[in-house]
């Protein structure tokens, strides 16, 4: 994508085996809705881009200016054999119908504001690896928010 693009939008498409679409770094809106195959996109974990061949996933970014993103929303994605560790800050992180393979785990760190996860069936670890307190659980296909402000409030409905 040209490096002046700072919206992008793609909605129930297929991209051909053999292709990619890169999403350049500077683009402040990202928005993607039922799509399939294999698409690059900017601050994801790992840098590793979305080759889900055969599965619907859906995935939204908001920039703000100074590089956070307002809002981070992942959805129908399943979590490959590896740890995905969002290192951005984030005010909102939603996870919805996300599957984790018993060998990989997601962490959270303390940049991340708030995080709705629903549906969501694997390993998380807050704070990371080397936190002074780690806290790790596992969901089951539930439900968890998580609202930070001056005293950490974990709420299970």
């Amino acid at each position: 994508m040209p490096k002046t693009l700072k919206t992008f939008v793609l909605r129930r498409t297929m991209v051909r085996e053999c292709y990619r679409i890169d999403i350049n770094s500077d683009c402040m809106s990202i928005t993607i809705d039922r799509a399939m195959g294999n698409i690059n996109i900017p601050y994801i974990p790992n840098s590793n881009p979305f080759d889900l061949r055969d599965i619907i996933w859906s995935f939204e970014r908001q920039k703000n200016e100074n590089g956070s993103i307002d809002k981070l929303t992942i959805s129908n994605y399943p979590i490959p054999i590896e740890t995905i560790d969002i290192r951005r800050a984030v005010r909102v992180l939603i996870l919805a119908n996300i599957a984790a393979s018993s060998e990989s785990n997601l962490i959270i760190r303390d940049n991340i504001e708030n995080a709705v996860i629903t549906d969501f069936h694997g390993l998380i670890d807050l704070f990371g690896p080397n936190s002074v307190i780690p806290f790790e659980f596992y969901l089951n296909n539930d439900k968890l928010m998580l609202i930070k402000s001056k005293k950490m409030m974990v709420r299970r409905n």
